[in-house]
């Protein structure tokens, strides 16, 4: 009903429901080897001002909000309950104490009785404590220091989502120096695997087993050009952090938008607003048993579940496999290469999603992950990667973007036929202010056929000029 493109809500929907399974599950992607990815992703949309992101997107995160909402009024309930047992605890700590204190003092042989009931009420009044410290279950999370963030993934050791309108002022928040902890927060956040530890004044040294965040938010494409650019340099920012942003979607510019006034499909709302429920209920769970050969893994305190691909599954995947290292040999740019690498794990997790979300549907009742899924996960990798290559692409071949502002500047008619590479330079445009990128923009032009070089004997330097093709749109 907003003509937006439909990258918008494919993101944040796919990102939302990946949170909410988290790292109560795995998918195992090789039969022998123990590797396990979790469900886990990391999403973007990358889009200009005023192109409907943040509407269409807050339709998509509707049923994950609507969680949220639900658990909120369940713990303010808890919290009363939890409230009224922490006032009665602390009253029998006081008067177990004073009795302790007078079994001591009268050595009347009740010592080791008073003693046993004051640490039983004190540990019962710590667990109370700590249940109130942790507050209810919570699915989403908007704006949070990493120090609270971090609390809340202690809180939630399963996942949570961390959802950013605009993620330009994160990106910039994690450049700055002294947040070097703040960035080594977010990347060991992303595998859903690793644990993390800081030491603040006021609080402590918390150790979290493991952190398991999802994050998903928009930027602009001015904005991120800087980010590209660092994360392609040597430096404290080519780390991998922008690569983690796997579901990174950049759709096309389009035309003028349909004017659209039609009523909801309320039966479509439903329906996706129930994969969500299910999800969350762990209906998949359900489905399973270890009886049926379904594994836990992982510390007590948090197991998750492994599945491993169905034989034909697993062919296919094998195959692709082998044909991605092939292509990630071929690459001979660092940053990009590091997002194609991390595509050997964003495959498996897509199917590992897929399947979960159709066996919540009860759609798919197999024990493991059936070849429908790893197509899906293949054919979401092609598309993904079409649009990581339009990012990535000032890294990938320098000559594009000089080649388009000189493109821009040949259909406005400021660069004329005969025109002269120093007098391109000399107009210091933007991306066409040194040498090298003016000869970069004419090569990549002149491979297009869009003109060709002359070189013109002078009495000094030669001089090289460009031809324009005659049959251009001028």
């Amino acid at each position: 009903r907003l003509d937006i493109p439909l990258e918008y809500v494919a993101a944040a929907s796919l990102v939302a429901a990946s949170s909410i399974i988290g790292r109560r599950a795995a998918v195992r992607p090789k039969v022998n080897d123990p590797w396990d990815e979790h469900a886990t992703l990391w999403g973007l949309v990358v889009a200009q001002p005023g192109e409907l992101k943040s509407p269409s997107i807050a339709m998509a995160l509707k049923p994950i909000e609507a969680l949220e909402h639900k658990e909120r009024d369940k713990w303010k309930q808890a919290e009363i309950e939890l409230r009224k047992k922490r006032a009665v605890l602390s009253e029998r700590e006081s008067v177990a104490r004073s009795q302790l204190k007078n079994a001591i003092k009268n050595a009347d042989g009740t010592e080791a009785l008073a003693e046993k009931v004051l640490e039983e009420t004190h540990a019962d009044l710590i667990k109370i404590e700590h249940k109130l410290a942790q507050g209810g279950r919570r699915f989403i999370c908007n704006d949070a220091t990493t120090e609270k963030l971090a609390e809340l993934c202690q809180a939630n050791p399963y996942g949570l989502m961390l959802s950013r309108d605009e993620l330009s002022g994160w990106f910039e928040m994690l450049t700055k120096a002294g947040r070097e902890g703040d960035r080594q927060f977010f990347l060991e956040a992303w595998t859903g695997a690793s644990g993390h530890s800081y030491d603040r004044i006021g609080r402590g040294s918390p150790y979290i087993p493991h952190i398991c965040l999802s994050l998903f938010g928009t930027i602009q494409p001015g904005k991120l050009k800087y980010f590209v650019t660092s994360a392609g340099q040597d430096g404290g920012e080519a780390d991998g952090l922008l690569q983690r942003f796997q579901i990174l979607l950049f759709p096309d510019s389009r035309g003028p938008r349909k004017f659209i006034d039609e009523s909801p499909n309320k039966e479509a709302q439903e329906n996706y607003q129930n994969v969500f429920d299910n999800l969350a209920a762990l209906k998949w769970q359900s489905l399973f048993s270890l009886k049926n050969g379904i594994a836990l893994d992982g510390p007590e305190g948090s197991p998750y579940y492994y599945f491993h691909f169905e034989d034909e599954a697993q062919s296919r995947a094998n195959e692709w496999f082998i044909e991605l290292e092939a292509q990630i040999d071929l690459i001979n740019v660092d940053a990009f290469k590091a997002l194609m690498g991390k595509y050997r794990g964003l495959m498996p997790r897509l199917a590992l999603n897929y399947f979960l979300i159709e066996v919540s549907a009860e759609r798919i009742t197999t024990q493991k992950i059936p070849l429908e899924a790893v197509e899906f996960a293949i054919e979401w990798c092609k598309h993904l990667e079409a649009h990581a290559r339009k990012l990535w692409a000032p890294n990938i071949n320098p000559a594009l973007m000089p080649a388009k502002a000189l493109a821009k500047r040949i259909l406005e008619g400021t660069v004329e036929d005969r025109t002269s590479l120093s007098q391109i330079q000399q107009k210091n445009w933007s991306k066409l202010t040194k040498v090298k990128d003016v000869k970069l923009g004419v090569n990549q032009l002149e491979k297009w056929g869009w003109l060709k070089q002359e070189v013109l004997e002078t009495q000094g330097a030669p001089s090289t000029i460009i031809l324009l093709n005659p049959e251009l749109p001028l």
